[in-house]
């Protein structure tokens, strides 16, 4: 049984498929079908084309996105889980000789999921910008492990494996800004938007003829609205996975910083002080 927060997340799931285009297209369609009924002016097109020349190009947008929304997922959370890694690593040189503090720890380690967030969440033109943030807290980091590996008097091998922690999480970090970068081919793109624009009038004559056919004219409004409605509703579910960075589609991917920073303070490191 749906509860009250069911129903809400449902209908907010369901509103974000909508769109102004999806209202004007609809109504564009729907007016050159009553034009077409006015005039007699029917046809019979083939239905193969709108799989062709619409629905092909969009469901492929559609798999290659959310590909690239999983494989976004996947990098984030290797990040995580090494920048993590390096917390617990350190925090286990404290027998040996405490270093600084745990709040300290925690603002090195989580600076780099705030500098990634304010990298990948602008547009692409102003990545650059906000880069220098982005390496010098992965500058902090390796200096950090290196002052903590020399005061602690660490083996080589323990501080190489913490090395190895960072490298990961920087070669993550680049394959992530490159899921956001680099997105479905501008020419499929724009292939679909003129098609998706041009179909629903097009069709206009195709509805004509299937509505005088069965004499009800109901159909003149509903099948060319729900036609228009369904190709533009696609478009839309593609373009929201498109940026899953960009914080407007309910599937977007969320950074939050925040809540890693906090979570870094473990019973394991409880006792170490400033």
């Amino acid at each position: 049984m749906w509860d009250l927060k069911t129903i809400k997340r449902f209908l907010t799931h369901l509103v974000s498929i909508f769109s102004f285009r999806c209202i004007v297209l609809s109504g564009a369609a729907v007016i050159a079908t009553l034009l077409c009924m006015k005039k007699e002016l029917t046809a019979d097109y083939p239905m193969a084309l709108i799989g062709t020349a619409v629905i092909f190009p969009i469901v492929f947008s559609i798999n290659s996105a959310y590909n690239r929304r999983e494989e976004a997922l996947a990098h984030y959370a290797r990040i995580k889980a090494n920048l993590r890694s390096i917390y617990f690593t350190l925090c286990g040189w404290q027998d040996k000789k405490i270093i600084g503090s745990i709040a300290d720890l925690q603002e090195s380690l989580a600076k780099p999921l705030f500098a990634i967030r304010d990298v990948i969440t602008v547009s692409v033109d102003d990545l650059r910008q906000n880069e220098p943030k982005l390496y010098e807290s992965f500058t902090v980091i390796a200096q950090m492990i290196e002052h903590r590996a020399k005061e602690c008097e660490v083996d080589g091998a323990e501080k190489s494996a913490c090395r190895n922690y960072l490298n990961t999480v920087m070669g993550e970090t680049e394959e992530l800004k490159h899921i956001f970068q680099y997105r479905t081919p501008r020419a499929l793109q724009a292939f679909s938007d003129v098609f998706i624009t041009v179909l629903p009038i097009l069709y206009a004559p195709v509805f004509a003829s299937i509505a005088l056919k069965i004499d009800n004219y109901y159909l003149a409004f509903l099948v060319p609205a729900l036609f228009a409605f369904v190709l533009s509703s696609l478009d839309n579910i593609q373009a929201d996975l498109e940026d899953p960075f960009d914080g407007i589609g309910v599937d977007d991917i969320v950074i939050s910083a925040e809540i890693f920073h906090n979570s870094l303070q473990t019973h394991i490191c409880s006792n170490v002080k400033a």
